[in-house]
């Protein structure tokens, strides 16, 4: 008997939002009420939040994560005429970010086993002008926290996490965003902590970091009218921070979930690895937080 395909959406945010929904619609109706759509109370109220979360003192909301990369080394002091080494195994994003930063990318190999930035690559694309690393916590997997912070000593370069697709991921330890001196998170819609549209953070440790992209995002001015850096404008919207507000205190729910779910595959596809189709590893246990499960085939 012929049974016809069910089909399965790749992503079906219904599912999250049905349970939160009027939570969702009372905070819309809260910022349109207030009227505060540009840095309004919700944007400083998500920032602050989210980067308690990450275990790190500031967050500075952008208009999406390439900003927030872009931006972010910026703030760090990369830019023209520093290299910064990066995974190819990545989104265009990383790369894109850091040439609007005005360095210059260099790409290295991944370990194929968990395709996260492979450091012995790295260390043998140091140059005397590598100003920053961008590991890239990869599907929701952090690159070794230890092995990174020996790697920056050793050579002397600055932390740059992307963590676009690993909030509140943890390992050895570390936060997703507390191994550097900043990391970039993305909260396009089908991130683990994604708004209605698009959006981005960097968070930081470092007070003059978050002071000058608070200057960068908003047209150079760390006050009205006062430009006193080559900004731009990107700024999170009111809009998207209320509804990441709903959302956030739910996140360690939904990725428990997820790498309940990732289990569940790994045993059911345990019989396949002898004919190649081998997931990528886990070496992380509950810190992955599996923005996608993904598979190797040989």
């Amino acid at each position: 008997m012929h049974r016809t395909p069910t089909p399965v959406p790749f992503v079906n945010l219904s599912l999250m939002h049905r349970p939160i929904q009027g939570q969702i619609e009372q905070a819309v109706q809260t910022v349109l009420q207030q009227g505060d759509y540009i840095l309004g109370r919700a944007v400083s109220e998500f920032e602050s939040a989210f980067a308690s979360a990450c275990g790190v003192p500031h967050g500075v909301g952008v208009a999406c994560g390439t900003d927030a990369i872009a931006l972010g080394l910026q703030a760090c002091g990369v830019g023209a005429g520093d290299e910064v080494i990066l995974p190819a195994n990545t989104f265009v994003a990383t790369l894109i970010g850091i040439l609007h930063a005005g360095a210059t990318p260099v790409l290295v190999d991944c370990d194929p086993q968990t395709a996260l930035i492979d450091l012995a690559a790295a260390e043998r694309a140091i140059t005397p002008r590598t100003k920053a690393i961008v590991p890239v916590h990869l599907y929701g997997q952090m690159v070794s926290p230890r092995q990174l912070l020996d790697f920056a000593s050793t050579h002397n370069v600055v932390i740059f996490e992307d963590a676009a697709q690993a909030h509140l991921a943890h390992r050895e330890g570390y936060t997703a965003g507390s191994v550097g001196m900043a990391a970039a998170f993305s909260f396009y819609p089908s991130k683990n902590l994604g708004a209605a549209g698009n959006g981005g953070m960097v968070v930081t440790q470092d007070d003059a970091v978050a002071e000058k992209l608070r200057s960068l995002r908003n047209y150079g001015a760390p006050q009205k009218y006062i430009h006193r850096d080559r900004g731009t404008n990107s700024r999170l919207d009111t809009l998207q921070a209320a509804i990441l507000n709903v959302k956030l205190p739910h996140l360690s729910t939904w990725n428990h979930q997820r790498n309940w779910a990732a289990k569940q595959y790994d045993s059911l596809l345990a019989p396949l690895q002898s004919q190649g189709i081998v997931p990528i590893q886990n070496q992380s246990d509950s810190g992955h937080v599996y923005h996608l499960y993904v598979v190797r085939i040989n």
